[in-house]
């Protein structure tokens, strides 16, 4: 009996309940606190018309695809007030050479925006929809941010399939008044194992490109073997690939913009709708061209692929990369 295509999507939403794991937890190591020589100081901005950064990278890596949910960066501030409007998460693909990967061509005059080969880019994030200070201390400085991935994705959510990738966390800063200190949060380091150090880019010293990690400790430089944070994720974002129709295939999948949809020769296509798999339709035109779907202008993450055909109904999960 065939299934309508309701039905099929209400499935999904049944397979979509949460399955939280822990994927980074590195607590920060013991570094004096109080004074940023011990953090790197990190963040963006857009200063008296050109562009700035400093920004530090802590891979991590995922076993399947996953549903990233909130990640808390552990840091501190250089002064005792401490009021960020925006802040920008950048995870950024793994190259070749095991680094964070650059965009091609990019130089020190590159804005942020397009510096980094990112699966994710949540620039400027608002205070509130999407970010929070979750500890600041004026003592000793302590600042933590909260991010919740989902709604600082207008609350779309943010889904990765399995691979190593770079967290990079910054905080905004707008432009300002000569002689401002540009950055005022630094990410702390931990003492926690981790597969790589963690790199930081300067874009004054682009020429060197990722550098290690090292914070100034009594006169001389240490290593942290990675970055203080904890990001959390739901592994249960599986989909039940469903078909009454023989033979029916969808490749390349991941794709990065054509999907192939190959059909016996007798079916014809009467209806095809693209979800997310908490079972939302997207907003996106379909049609089948010599059997080929464009699906460039979809954000990066997982999908169902939903039709009804001549020959019956089908679901096919499909990652956009």
């Amino acid at each position: 009996m065939k299934k309508s295509i309701s039905t099929l999507v209400l499935s999904f939403a049944v397979f979509t309940a949460f399955c939280q794991v822990t994927i980074i937890d590195r607590l920060p190591g013991a570094y004096p606190t109080g004074n940023t020589d011990y953090s790197i100081t990190s963040g963006e901005s857009d200063r008296f018309g050109t562009t700035a950064y400093t920004i530090c990278a802590d891979k991590f890596t995922l076993t399947q695809t996953t549903q990233l949910l909130t990640a808390d960066f552990y840091g501190e501030n250089e002064s005792n007030s401490f009021t960020p409007s925006n802040f920008s998460i950048f995870i950024v693909r793994n190259s070749g050479t095991g680094l964070p990967l650059l965009n091609n061509g990019a130089n020190s005059r590159t804005i942020i925006g397009n510096l980094l080969n990112s699966q994710v880019s949540l620039l400027r994030i608002p205070l509130g929809p999407g970010f929070s200070i979750s500890q600041f201390n004026t003592i000793t400085n302590r600042t933590d941010i909260a991010i919740d991935f989902t709604a600082a994705n207008g609350n779309n959510p943010v889904i990765l399939p399995a691979g190593d990738y770079w967290m990079i966390a910054a905080q905004y800063v707008p432009d300002g008044s000569p002689g401002e200190i540009t950055f005022y949060w630094g990410w702390l380091g931990s003492t926690d194992a981790a597969p790589v150090r963690p790199k930081y880019l300067y874009n004054t010293f682009f020429s060197r490109g990722w550098n290690d990690v090292s914070y100034s400790v009594v006169g001389t430089n240490v290593l942290p073997n990675s970055l203080a944070w904890r990001l959390i994720g739901d592994v249960n974002v599986s989909s039940i690939d469903e078909t009454s129709v023989s033979g029916l295939s969808v490749f390349p999948n991941p794709t990065t913009d054509i999907l192939n949809l190959d059909l016996p020769e007798n079916a014809v296509v009467n209806d095809m709708k693209i979800y997310t798999i908490s079972g939302q339709e997207v907003n996106l035109k379909l049609s089948i061209q010599e059997g080929k779907i464009d699906v460039s202008s979809l954000i990066p993450g997982v999908y169902v692929l939903s039709g009804q055909t001549s020959l019956g109904a089908f679901n096919k999960k499909i990652v956009k990369i």
